[in-house]
């Protein structure tokens, strides 16, 4: 008797999980100051991937912090400032 677990669903399973955590992670470099609009892309691109792999997800989008399809609105929004911020900050040095 063998148990076979798809790793796909696996996946999809913890990505649909962490997703609506988006906005808990990108905040978290607050506690540091090196870096932090760096730290705060990295991560909002981290979360962007765990998004794009989202769309091929047979499974319902988990939205018990911020309802769809504002979380994703927003998600994207909030990329874009950090990508505006840190290119004005590259930009003003």
């Amino acid at each position: 008797m063998t148990f076979e677990i798809p790793i796909m669903d696996v996946i999809f399973s913890a990505f649909t999980f962490l997703f609506p955590f988006w906005p808990l992670l990108v905040i978290a470099p607050i506690r540091g100051r090196d870096n932090l609009i760096i730290k705060m892309l990295v991560i909002w691109a981290f979360v962007g991937i765990v998004r794009l792999v989202l769309v091929f997800s047979p499974l319902p989008m988990m939205d018990f912090l911020i309802p769809e399809p504002w979380n994703t609105i927003l998600f994207i929004s909030v990329g874009i400032v950090l990508i505006v911020v840190w290119v004005v900050r590259k930009v003003s040095r």
